[in-house]
């Protein structure tokens, strides 16, 4: 009997090993999940509005050195009342057509540059946006996708529970173990029960968050296998390659970086309210003047006027405290640069080393697991000849299962900590997510759908 208790053991612990290896997820992929929270997120639509804005802002700049054409009339009527004369109604009527060019504003020149600054300002905006919708989508990514495993893991743990607690019945019924053996394996599958049921709160949880992420509340999730052999390509030597990517292409530095130049730009923009401006305008107007109803007084012309306008600013004390104001401003937004560049820099060296930290944890789990497992075979080949108690055996069990999750949480944080560096170093592209989706997922031709959410 116990022969054929022990096969039927070890062919179950081969299917569950087996299972483990080729490990599924539950899990939409990250370009799909990303792209719907593209098409529902307020973050791109608002990026896209301040672009707009700046777009403008910069036409309405260029177009003030465009030439301007005004047409004016007016007409006034009135009455003349003058001691021992009779009253006198008289009417005005005055049209002009009027035509003027700057010829020289050196405000005008700078308001244009500042505008061009803005501009470039709201594209590094937008990819600051992008960025933030990007990283809010991986971290849910990976909070389900790590509680998805241990779910499978606690489900697969539970399976050999009850075949341990099935085998701990029958030794008791043969009167070879005590009924502590028993009870031990029940306590065991009620914690990892109770344990089930609280990730799957925590699953309801964080798909919930997602489904606000992407607009929906119902998902699609295809089931594939975890290659866990396959991490990150990064090394020690790469820091110095980030600290340079960090400084020339992550978006933050890059605003604060412009932001500066705004401010220098502001300065000459005051600065040249000093000097003169040249306009040259054109006026051709005609007027109608008349008196009383027999139109005893009457003036009637075409007047054309055309000639160059200088304005030469003398005094302006409101101007002086401006520029002070802006020079400090300009001081402020030195600091910013500074404190945003060391901020940027903490996080790519805390991205850096967490993706380091967990390709060395995944890869040295990988020994453990394999110890853990032996361990807890030949603990179970003890048990069922008499010489290990059933706690011994769920103990030793649980460790390998331990350390399985600890080597399935470090490569989900390898890869989520690198994606993040890349985003952080301003140098992740959409083609790069679909690569790792390749990874992530193995592409079948039915695409079976194995689990489908509704809030």
């Amino acid at each position: 009997m116990n022969n054929n208790r022990f096969l039927s053991t070890h062919k179950i612990i081969c299917a569950v090993v087996t299972t483990l290896l080729t490990q599924p997820v539950i899990a939409d992929d990250l370009f799909t999940l990303f792209y719907k929270a593209k098409l529902h997120s307020p973050h791109l639509p608002l990026a896209d509005a301040q672009k707009e804005i700046a777009k403008q802002k910069l036409n309405q700049a260029l177009a003030s050195k465009d030439a301007k054409i005004n047409f004016t009339a007016q007409e006034k009527m009135g009455q003349n009342k003058r001691p021992g004369q009779p009253e006198t109604d008289y009417r005005v009527r005055n049209y002009a057509l009027q035509f003027s060019v700057p010829i020289y504003n050196r405000i005008q020149d700078e308001t244009i540059s500042t505008a061009h600054l803005g501009e470039a300002i709201a594209l590094e905006q937008f990819q600051v946006s992008y960025n933030e919708l990007l990283q809010n989508v991986v971290e849910q990514y990976f909070k389900i996708l790590s509680l998805k495993s241990r779910l499978e893991l606690i489900q697969q743990q539970k399976v050999l529970v009850l075949e341990q607690k099935r085998m701990a019945n029958a030794n008791f019924a043969q009167g070879m173990v005590s009924i502590t053996d028993l009870k031990e394996a029940e306590a065991k599958f009620s914690t990892l029960q109770s344990q089930e049921n609280s990730i799957n709160f925590e699953i309801s949880k964080e798909q919930s968050i997602l489904a606000e992420l992407i607009g929906t509340d119902e998902f699609a999730f295809a089931k594939n296998s975890i290659p866990l052999e396959k991490l990150p390509q990064l090394s020690y030597s790469d820091q110095s390659l980030y600290n340079q990517l960090l400084l020339t292409k992550n978006h933050q530095i890059r605003i604060s970086e412009l932001n500066l130049k705004v401010s220098q730009n502001e300065i000459k923009q005051s600065q040249a309210e000093k000097y003169p401006v040249l306009n040259f305008s054109a006026k051709l107007s005609r007027n109608f003047d008349s008196q009383d109803s027999a139109f005893t007084s009457k003036q009637d012309g075409l007047d054309y006027l055309y000639g160059f306008e200088l304005n030469i600013p003398m005094y302006n004390s409101e101007n002086y405290y401006k520029i002070k104001e802006q020079k400090a401003t300009l001081e402020k937004n030195k600091n910013e640069l500074l404190l945003i560049t060391q901020k940027q820099k903490a996080q790519m060296l805390d991205n850096f080393y967490s993706t380091l930290s967990s390709i060395s944890k995944a890869n040295g789990m990988q020994d453990a697991e394999y110890s853990s497992q032996k361990a807890w075979l030949a603990n179970k080949r003890a048990y069922e000849v008499g010489m290990r108690v059933n706690a011994e055996v769920l103990e030793a069990q649980t460790k390998y299962f331990e350390a399985r999750q600890e080597r399935l949480s470090a490569w989900y944080e390898a890869w989520q900590n690198y994606i993040k560096l890349k985003i952080t170093t301003g140098t992740l592209i959409e083609q790069e997510i679909i690569d790792i989706d390749r990874i992530f997922y193995a592409t079948t031709s039915s695409q079976e759908l194995s689990y489908n959410h509704v809030k």
